[in-house]
């Protein structure tokens, strides 16, 4: 849709209203999901980050709370708390939580989630999203 306005005196103003996309994160990402559980080995990949790719963010959402303390890392194999580090999400709440690590692999990498579950752990799931471009 079109419309002008005039105004006396002043310059024609043109407002042009088109079809709008957000993208909340302000560019175009791709994203590797991977749902998890309390039961789950300790080291999972969640994908392998081509040379060059930037990780740009990082969510744990926990759908299920744990119900013992508990660990969670999202990073790889040099440094398992490179994206998301243990202090930087809380499985015993069922939150989302997020970080923007904007880290650039300079080769092929597998990112990996580190789940320790505390002695005597019954619960816990949720879904880890990496965010890349």
């Amino acid at each position: 849709m079109t419309q002008i306005v005039e105004s006396p005196n002043q310059p024609t103003l043109i407002v042009q209203t088109a079809p709008v996309q957000i993208n909340n994160t302000g560019f175009l990402a791709k994203q590797k999901a991977l749902p998890f559980s309390y039961g789950d080995v300790t080291t999972q990949t969640i994908y392998q980050a081509i040379a060059g790719q930037r990780i740009t963010r990082v969510e744990i959402g926990f759908d299920v709370a744990f119900d013992v303390a508990s660990s969670l890392s999202i990073g790889d194999s040099g440094n398992t708390q490179r994206l998301m580090a243990i202090g930087q999400n809380n499985p015993l709440s069922t939150d989302v939580y997020a970080t923007t690590p904007f880290h650039k692999y300079a080769s092929n990498t597998n990112i990996l989630l580190t789940l320790v579950a505390g002695i005597g752990c019954t619960q816990g799931s949720g879904t880890v999203i990496v965010y890349y471009e």
